[in-house]
C-alpha cells in the first residue's frame, strides 16, 4: 500500500521465473475457421497438460493470430512441448523448446 504517510519507496518481490506465458500461434491461410481448441502436451503426447476453448483468432500485421495464456509451472526447463491446436475444419501443431537464460 501506498499513501502519503509512506516514506521512502517500497520494494517489490517479483519472482524470477514469469507466473504466465503467452503464445502466439500464426495461423496459416488453410486455417480459416471461427474457433479453435488448443492441447498443451508434452513432445512425446504421453501428458496432456492443459486444454484451453473456444479460442478464436486476432487480425495482425502478420495475419492471423491464436494467443494462448498458461501457467509457467506447467513447463520444465530444457524440454520440448507441443501445442495441438484444432478447429472442426483444421488442425496443426506447433512445437518449442523451454529455455533458461544463463
Amino acid at each position: 500500500m501506498r499513501g502519503p504517510e509512506e516514506p521512502g519507496v517500497p520494494g517489490i518481490s517479483v519472482i524470477p521465473r514469469p507466473p504466465v506465458i503467452n503464445l502466439e500461434l500464426h495461423l496459416s491461410a488453410a486455417m480459416k475457421s471461427g474457433t479453435y481448441t488448443a492441447d498443451l502436451m508434452t513432445f512425446a503426447g504421453d501428458r496432456l497438460l492443459m486444454t484451453q476453448s473456444p479460442l478464436r483468432p486476432r487480425e495482425t500485421d502478420a495475419g492471423p493470430v491464436i494467443e494462448i495464456a498458461f501457467p509457467a509451472d506447467l513447463l520444465e526447463p530444457d524440454n520440448y512441448y507441443t501445442v495441438h491446436l484444432h478447429s472442426p475444419d483444421a488442425s496443426a501443431r506447433f512445437t518449442f523448446k523451454v529455455t533458461t537464460d544463463r
